[in-house]
């Protein structure tokens, strides 16, 4: 009893403040949500220390797991994006091998690396989920993107890579069949909850918007803003910053 008291106490009821903290700082609660929203998330990182006799810490010692693949993983594709055809904050294109070379590291941890702080069984089911997700959604996403978006037929070229690629370190895993199998009404359930959880978001939106009154028209600009707008867009074509 004391065991459940203490992970309540010490893993979720920092996770719930933690997601309750996230919310707010998204939507701008304050900024005295940063600093809470942050010693949460320290709470439940350390819970397999504070709270080792409890079962509920194999998440976060999964959570340990996952981040040492993840995290190369997540900086070589946002490397691979923003070397790209972005509109904002474009890296060099040097930036774009060294990408690459982050992603095949994090496949190959998939492939080969033993778990270090989780368990087998859960970092074999964690690593197949994670792979046969990708695929699945990618594929998936690659013939959606052809069948509807002809004129950028060649954007479709990282969707087919990913999903091959994962597929491939399926396969070199050894994924047993009946892991695989065990798999699939889970990867369904996890992809189908994500889809109802954004539609009740949406829906919460709709909601919100449909009792929001009606915005009230604005008055019209006085003479002084109209001469101080043309002012302004005058001077931008020669580059001289007007006074505001």
């Amino acid at each position: 009893m004391q065991a459940e008291a203490n992970a309540a106490l010490l893993l979720w009821l920092p996770a719930l403040v933690l997601a309750l903290a996230t919310l707010n700082v998204i939507g701008r609660g304050g900024r005295a949500w940063k600093p809470v929203a942050l010693a949460a998330l320290v709470l439940v990182l350390l819970a397999p220390l504070t709270v080792p006799s409890s079962d509920s810490t194999a998440a976060v010692l999964l959570m340990w797991e996952a981040s040492i693949v993840t995290g190369p993983l997540v900086l070589g594709l946002v490397l691979i994006v923003f070397t790209g055809d972005v509109a904002v904050g474009r890296l060099p294109s040097a930036w774009r091998f060294v990408g690459a070379v982050l992603v095949l590291l994090s496949a190959w941890m998939l492939v080969a690396r033993e778990p270090t702080f989780a368990s087998v069984e859960a970092w074999n089911r964690f690593a197949t989920a994670l792979l046969a997700g990708v695929v699945s959604v990618s594929a998936s996403l690659a013939v959606l993107h052809m069948a509807y978006i002809p004129r950028r037929r060649s954007r479709t070229t990282p969707l087919i890579v990913a999903a091959v690629t994962s597929a491939a370190a399926l396969r070199l895993r050894g994924v047993e069949g009946s892991l695989a199998i065990g798999m699939v009404p889970e990867l369904a359930g996890m992809l189908l909850g994500a889809c109802l959880a954004l539609l009740v978001v949406l829906a919460v939106v709709w909601v919100f918007e449909r009792r929001m009154p009606e915005p009230e028209p604005l008055p019209p600009p006085t003479p002084e803003a109209l001469a101080r707008a043309a002012h302004i867009i005058s001077m931008r074509p020669r580059g001289v910053q007007a006074d505001e």
